[in-house]
């Protein structure tokens, strides 16, 4: 199935790389062509505004041609008709000046014939420039009016003008007719000009209009690259997110142990899901209760995981009920505003203290059967979104699998050892309650090393749950132990002592045979239950067995277990001895401080007094009862 989605994920790669590369040509196409366009429209603009420069041109030539012809005409008047005909020069210069105005009155009849069609011939080529001219129509129209009533007066002619003055007719009417034309002139002129001006505008706005429906258009390729790329991106993210799903498959197919697989999603999913605690809760075997079995936060979720650890409520007393009984996701975004609303709970005090502001929470099932929730919590409010749900639903089966895997096979395991180590201590007449005891104790002691903050590289969470989990087993190797010397109610001679000292060694024997397929597996589920049997009698001074190691040689977890130990020996009672009081087992403590015990641990122990007293003196009720 994986590799399928796999498969489907990289086509959707790959034609969203399509999509990206074609909107990216098709970008570089439209900025050429853009330019292109911008090129050509800004050349045949100018060539347009050219021409009716060019009819200006020979309008303001036919106007210094009509008004130099006035002049000389009006010369004329005052000569007899003898003396104009002999006058050849001026004749000569009369006609060359009606051949030019005639000339330009031909050029610019030709060019408003062909705008007026939407055309032009520009350098022997036909060219549209009716995109230029839209706006310039009736102005256009208005010159061919003023043109045609221009063309209407009679040619002026050399021999138009002798006729008229051989004839005796009024040299001041022609040249009336002279000025009046140059008025016209000037008219049409003026108009042709305002449709230059108004070609120029709308030049610029057709050039404006082509760059804004290209910039558009690029705008929408630039988008389109930009979705393409998100969603390129989300594929990406998609394809890492099934990865890590994969690698969490193969954790469980190679034996991980459930603590690693944690260790694993806590840091591997928080690129996909923002939170800074995950806890795990386990419903008990009738259902009723949930137990707080596993807990990991960063360093800003402080004691969180410790103090909710074995937590036990029951299910009817909280909204988990409906996630259990429906199994379904819960969000909540506003911690602070959700307990507003809910009963007073003394774990959401927890929580909340602890800096915890949102959180999504999800059933853990596998098929139909509902095994616990896992919290999945974020120190910032709002921050959780349904693709967060939506990706956490997917890796939920597998967590649930693999905690079912794993606490199975794991209390199997151990609860076989615990019960070897029960057999142990009914064997030296003990009831079974000297382990449960030692149990508590220990983990106490770790706790409030954690919450001083001492060792804080050696105590985490999981240090806690397994010094909890395997401290009742510090005198298995008793199991190899003759009777006649367990239980022998005097003093033990020196090799019977001897032979008692060497329970630590075989109880490591032991333990390393249970222990060995998990080690071909590339783990040692009994690291710590190791050290703690075969080191539990040794002391800070030195002088304990079976090696005689002294200080921090000796493994953390012994030491802990050592003040537990002889705690709870001193104040119970046996076949051979009575139990001492608390406060003479307090003092004992006190005195043995860097001798038999780890300083920082006999002072956690002296600094609260109180806690330990309260939990003997409840341990005292449980046995009397």
């Amino acid at each position: 199935m994986l590799n399928e989605n796999r498969i489907k994920l990289d086509r959707q790669i790959n034609k969203i790389t399509t999509y990206i590369l074609i909107s990216a040509i098709l970008v570089l196409l439209s900025f050429a062509s853009l330019q292109y366009s911008q090129i050509k429209d800004n050349k045949e603009s100018k060539q347009v505004i050219n021409i009716f420069g060019k009819q200006r041109m020979y309008l303001q030539k036919m106007n210094k041609d009509i008004n130099y012809l006035y002049i000389l005409l009006d010369n004329k008047t005052i000569l007899d008709i003898d003396m104009i005909r002999e006058q050849e020069i001026n004749d000569i210069v009369i006609n060359n000046k009606i051949k030019d105005i005639n000339q330009s009155q031909n050029e610019i009849t030709t060019t408003l014939n062909t705008i007026s069609k939407g055309q032009l011939f520009i350098n022997n080529k036909l060219i549209d420039v009716s995109r230029f001219t839209n706006g310039s129509n009736d102005d256009i129209k208005k010159i061919r009016t003023m043109w045609s009533k221009f063309l209407a007066h009679k040619d002026l002619t050399i021999d138009y003008l002798y006729e008229n003055i051989e004839n005796h007719n009024d040299m001041t009417s022609i040249i009336s007719t002279i000025r009046e034309l140059n008025e016209e002139n000037i008219e049409i002129y003026n108009q042709i000009e305002k449709i230059q001006n108004k070609i120029i505008t709308e030049s610029v706005r057709i050039a404006r209009s082509k760059e804004y429906i290209a910039y558009i258009f690029i705008m929408i390729l630039i988008i389109t690259i930009f979705i393409s790329a998100i969603q390129l991106k989300k594929v990406k993210n998609i394809i890492l997110q099934l990865h890590d799903i994969t690698l969490l498959i193969e954790n469980m197919n190679n034996n991980y142990s459930f603590d690693e697989n944690m260790e694993f999603i806590y840091n591997t999913f928080s690129k996909y899901v923002p939170y800074n605690y995950i806890g795990i809760a386990l419903l008990d075997e009738k259902k009723e209760n949930l137990i707080v079995r596993h807990g990991v936060s960063d360093h800003t979720i402080i004691g969180l995981p410790e103090r909710m650890l074995n937590l036990v409520t029951p299910v009817k007393d909280t909204s988990l009920d409906k996630i259990l009984s429906q199994s379904k996701p819960r969000v909540i975004n506003d911690l602070e505003k959700h307990l507003n609303e809910k009963p007073y709970k003394e774990y959401n005090d927890i929580i909340y203290e602890a800096g915890i502001r949102s959180s999504i929470t999800l059933p853990l099932d596998i098929g139909d059967e509902s095994i616990g929730v896992i919290f999945f919590s974020c120190n910032r409010t709002n921050v959780y979104k349904p693709e967060h749900v939506k990706f956490l639903s997917t890796i939920e089966n597998s967590i649930a699998i693999s905690m079912k895997q794993n606490i199975y096979k794991n209390e199997l395991l151990l609860s076989s050892i615990i019960a070897l180590a029960k057999m142990v201590e009914a064997r030296d007449e003990e009831t079974g309650d000297h382990l449960n005891r030692m149990k508590f104790y220990s983990k106490m002691i770790a706790e409030l090393l954690y919450y001083k903050k001492e060792y804080i590289k050696e105590i985490d969470n999981n240090f806690i749950k397994n010094i909890e989990k395997f401290s009742p087993l510090h005198d298995i190797g008793k199991v190899r132990i003759r009777d006649d010397i367990l239980l022998k109610p005097g003093k033990l001679t020196v090799d019977e002592f001897n032979e008692m000292k060497n329970h630590t060694i075989y109880g490591v024997e032991i333990l390393k045979v249970l222990d060995i397929n998990t080690i071909r597996s590339g783990k040692n589920y009994f690291s710590m239950a190791k050290d703690i049997v075969e080191s539990h009698h040794e002391k800070w001074d030195g002088s304990g067995y079976p090696n005689g190691k002294a200080g921090e040689d000796i493994p953390l977890s012994a030491r802990i277990v050592t003040m537990a130990d002889i705690f709870d020996a001193f104040t119970s009672e046996r076949p051979y001895k009575k139990a001492f009081s608390f406060d003479k087992a307090y003092e004992y403590i006190i005195d043995n401080k860097g001798k038999i015990f780890d300083p920082i641990i006999a002072d956690i122990f002296i600094e609260n007094k109180g806690i330990f007293r309260k939990m003997h003196d409840e341990f005292k009720l449980i046995q009397m009862k």
